[in-house]
């Protein structure tokens, strides 16, 4: 399982979790979501003084406030210098000396998903809320297929270009 992690999170992709569950407020390898600086981060949240909030999104946005003139203060300043992160919904994690995530409501976040026939008219493009472009692309026999053959089946792309191989040879720690 670490190794298809570590695949999925090299490539890109993220790992949406099916359950969530809150743990004690010094467990921070419960915190979801978090990459190495954001677990230095709230380590530095659980040393701050009171009033202190921490926040996160899905995909890895997080902050903390910490030493603020009230709870809701800390809580309100955490919450808006996560967004300035990323376009997902923040929430709280933890407030002063208590866990208040709300693990059901986790996986949740990862929408809002538009209708079918809202998602269908969408415009084709790269940007959040925009429908994937219908790749040409080969199957392993070599015939033709669009990506939209495809749907309603889990699809892995891989984008690999041929300067790839080029960039490893130059690498001189890299063994090609």
């Amino acid at each position: 399982m670490n190794l298809l992690k570590f695949l999925m999170g090299f490539l890109g992709l993220l790992i949406v979790p099916l359950s969530v569950e809150a743990a004690g407020l010094n467990d921070i390898q419960a915190v979801p979501h978090l990459d190495q600086k954001g677990r230095e981060g709230y380590r530095e949240f659980l040393l701050a003084p009171m009033h202190r909030a921490f926040a996160l999104a899905p995909g890895g946005a997080w902050s903390w406030k910490g030493d603020g003139a009230s709870a809701a203060l800390a809580e309100e300043e955490a919450l808006q210098a996560c967004e300035e992160h990323t376009e997902q919904q923040c929430v709280l994690y933890a407030l002063d000396n208590q866990v208040v995530f709300d693990a059901k409501a986790w996986p949740k976040l990862w929408g809002p998903y538009k209708p079918k026939a809202e998602a269908a008219s969408a415009t084709v493009g790269k940007h959040r809320g925009q429908r994937f472009y219908d790749l040409a692309i080969k199957n392993p026999a070599g015939k033709p297929l669009k990506l939209s053959a495809l749907r309603g089946k889990v699809v892995l792309l891989h984008f690999w270009g041929t300067w790839c191989r080029l960039a490893v040879r130059k690498c001189p720690n890299c063994r090609s």
